[in-house]
């Protein structure tokens, strides 16, 4: 943002243009505020993260002299119907005028229109806004290049569009929707078991389609077109894309054969030896092995193959790194330009504002019911869905439903996607169940136990309950990493390292830590085998109910070691849904995660507790787990212990954590490359 800000600060015709300033990103906003000449408009705050947030952003842009755009949203979340934009918007308001002192003319609100509908866009919008500006509508973000003129727009479209902005016909969507199909030239079959006699009726009309690329570039596409219609006006739902881009496959994978002879024909009539490229384009599609993002990347292959293009899952890593180094270098380089203004305590500083618990004055830690390692070769998968947390599952599918019918079961009352949300959760529900009974996937794992002591930011592992002091030899050792950003001058909470939940190793306390690693093997066979026939739907749908299931086991692991495995929460009584908000002593933070970045310290885990060996669970050369649905972290029991995110650390603690680990500083900074307040490439 600073770069590009100086950079059009030197062209006149620009710079004296005020700018609008958009990021989701306060940071980077704040940026592109310190290089704007003139005033400008930031866009956007809101109450979404709470008032103090919210005065503390207000604050700042009034500092350097900008208007503000405010969004309808509170803690709440956004605003839907007339009666809650203006009690939001009257709320910031007053907040903003009484509070920070705001110029009410530099104030301006958007009351977060929703989408009405996106068959035929233009026309909607040049309606909406001729009414809207009429009605004392003052601001706008139009592309003015694609807005029609009120008075051009077809009478039957404008009727059309005017009964649905002003919701004066219950089937304005649907004769909307209506319309923009007849408008499109096409097959209108559009189901599995007739594809094949479409693609043929087109091949027959050889006047009309002389080329079978031309049939995947007309009917075909244009069917699809109806669907990405349907799914941005609210109509059709991921699912239901992804059922009809498998429909889509099955006429492609018909064409191709016919589109290689077409190509050899035309190799051997020009004589040429070069390749005919058939596709639109080609696409590197990856992720790191076993990441959880597996699935996102799944559906968004399915949608590109349907349209034509080659999808590269695996390629020369060093041809691909060479080909994106340049993109890679400013996006770097942008990054750690918005870092530069940010303020941290010394190390020895943020270890004074540590955590302070007096350990003498509570009860001692209870110690667990056994040291060392318990696996669960064959765990009873059916005792888990009960502790399933099902909303992740609607995000797969982008299923959310609008406040107050947010998460699950409320999403099923959802006047918008509640339908389709039963529809899958139905559809789930019977393959969830023929995997679990047919034996297609099985939970294996292991909980351990060890007495633990804390020194500084390191936590001392012992094979034994002994007694422990400084000079006593730990069997294995956890190294944390502290928070360095500085917080508001105001706040008195600490700097956090997951070390501060242990006892130190000095204070004569008798502590205690555990570790958990849960999988669910078999997914990614029975995943495959469904994307082998087409399935493209089951295929997926298996990968999102097995990542549910190993984190429901998790879950249930967890309460288990709480009331019984380690017992200091015996008396527990807790429903599925308050384990999901987290309403429970103790955590179980992950390496990789917030709390503790650094995957490398799974090594420690797989090392001390035999994760392997025991239970055949894997780290790739990433150190990602697999299989893909896995689940692993170390457990505190102490009251205060509380999930936290270390954010960006400067250089004196990598050089620390570099010499705690015993590891070279250049291999700790690219493991923590993403936490980095600087840039180890200078």
């Amino acid at each position: 943002m600073a770069r590009f800000c100086n950079f059009i600060a030197s062209e006149p015709d620009i710079a004296r243009v005020p700018l609008c300033i958009d990021s989701s990103n306060f940071a980077v906003i704040e940026a592109g505020l310190k290089c704007c000449q003139g005033k400008c408009i930031v866009n956007s705050i809101s109450l979404k993260e709470g008032e103090q947030e919210f005065l503390l952003r207000a604050a700042t842009v009034k500092r350097y002299g900008a208007a503000v755009v405010v969004m309808a949203f509170d803690e709440e979340g956004q605003a839907t119907d007339t009666d809650r934009k203006v009690e939001i918007c009257t709320r910031a308001y007053k907040l903003l005028v009484n509070e920070v002192g705001f110029d009410p003319n530099d104030i301006i609100f958007d009351p977060n229109i929703l989408t009405i509908g996106t068959a035929i866009r233009e026309a909607i919008h040049g309606a909406f806004l001729y009414h809207a500006i009429k009605d004392g509508m003052d601001m706008g973000i139009v592309n003015a290049g694609n807005l029609p003129v009120y008075d051009d727009i077809n009478k039957e479209l404008l009727l059309l569009c005017e009964n649905l902005i002003w919701n004066r016909d219950t089937e304005a969507t649907d004769k909307l929707l209506a319309y923009a199909q007849n408008n499109v030239k096409g097959g209108k079959k559009g189901i599995e078991k007739y594809v094949v006699e479409d693609v043929e009726e087109c091949r027959a009309l050889v006047d009309r389609y002389k080329r079978p690329l031309h049939i995947i570039e007309g009917p075909l596409m244009n069917g699809m077109k109806v669907v990405g219609d349907l799914f941005g006006a609210g109509k059709m739902f991921l699912p239901q894309v992804i059922k009809s881009a498998r429909v889509m496959k099955k006429a492609v994978g018909y064409l191709i054969p016919f589109m290689e002879k077409e190509r050899e024909e035309m190799m051997v009539a020009s004589g040429s030896a070069e390749e005919v490229d058939p596709y639109q384009g080609t696409i590197v599609l990856a992720t790191v092995k076993g990441d959880v993002h597996d699935i996102g990347k799944n559906i968004v292959g399915v949608v590109l193959g349907c349209n034509n293009f080659r999808l590269l899952d695996e390629v020369a890593r060093e041809e691909y790194f060479e080909d994106v180094k340049e993109e890679y270098e400013e996006v770097r380089q942008e990054h750690y330009d918005s870092l530069k203004d940010r303020r941290y305590l010394s190390l020895s500083e943020a270890r004074k504002k540590a955590l302070q618990i007096d350990w003498f004055s509570q009860p001692k830690p209870e110690r667990p019911q056994f040291l060392g390692t318990r696996v669960f070769d064959s765990y009873d998968l059916k005792s888990l869905q009960d502790f399933i947390d099902w909303k992740p599952f609607f995000d797969v599918w982008q299923l959310r439903g609008k406040y107050p019918n947010r998460g699950y079961p409320k999403i099923f009352n959802d006047k918008t996607v509640g339908t389709e949300a039963r529809k899958i959760f139905d559809d789930a529900q019977k393959l969830l169940s023929h995997m679990i009974d047919c034996g297609d996937v099985k939970g294996r794992g292991l909980v351990g136990f060890w007495r633990a002591q804390s020194d500084g930011d390191d936590i001392y592992l012992y094979e034994d309950d002994i007694r422990t002091g400084s000079g006593t030899k730990p069997h294995a050792t956890f190294h944390g990493l502290r928070q360095q950003a500085e917080k508001d001058s105001s706040s008195s909470e600490p700097y956090l390292c997951v070390s501060d939940f242990v006892a130190p190793v000095d204070s004569g306390v008798a502590d205690y830590i555990g570790m958990f690693v849960v999988s669910v093997f078999g997914a990614e066979e029975l995943s495959q085998q469904f994307q082998a026939q087409g399935d493209d739907y089951s295929s997926i749908m298996v990968k999102a109910l097995a990542d549910r299931l190993a984190e429901a086991f998790a879950e249930e692991l967890h309460a288990r070691v709480r009331k019984e495995l380690w017992g200091y929460s015996a008396e527990e009584v807790l429903q599925p849904s308050d384990l999901h908000k987290v309403c429970y002593r103790g955590i179980r933070p992950a390496p990789g995660y917030p709390s503790q970045p650094d995957h490398t310290e799974k090594l420690t885990m797989w090392s001390l507790a035999g994760v392997l060996e025991k239970t055949g669970i894997e780290l790739t050369e990433s150190l990602a787990m697999t299989p893909a649905a896995s689940v692993s972290g170390l457990y505190f029991s102490h009251p205060q212990a509380s999930y936290f995110a270390v954010g960006k650390i400067t250089e004196e603690q990598v050089e620390d954590y570099s010499r705690r680990k015993d590891m070279d500083v250049k291999e700790v900074e690219r493991w923590l490359a993403s936490i980095l307040g600087y840039d180890s490439e200078l």
